[in-house]
């Protein structure tokens, strides 16, 4: 099982696993920045919970994406749509 980072668009959010300082340890969970710019923890029932480890958290996090059919996005959260910036006209 593939537990690279992976990151997917979810209902127009980059959703992606995020480390979070609990009270006594570290806990990974599947983070998106809402419409203000905030870091949120999405919890989903059973399917996307807090873990402590990042392996079982994209595992979790991957399974989600196959479930749901979500497309997979670059490591930076922008859609890889295909379009190739203009050159600039530089005189």
């Amino acid at each position: 099982m593939g537990t690279e980072a992976r990151s997917y668009l979810y209902r127009g959010k980059v959703l992606s696993v995020e480390a979070r300082e609990s009270v006594n340890h570290t806990i990974y969970g599947t983070h998106f920045t809402d419409s203000k710019g905030y870091r949120r923890l999405l919890l989903l029932n059973d399917e996307l919970i807090t873990r402590r480890t990042r392996e079982e958290a994209q595992a979790d996090l991957n399974a989600f994406a196959e479930r749901r059919g979500l497309k997979e996005v670059n490591a930076k959260g922008s859609k890889d749509s295909g379009k190739k910036k203009s050159p600039s006209s530089a005189n």
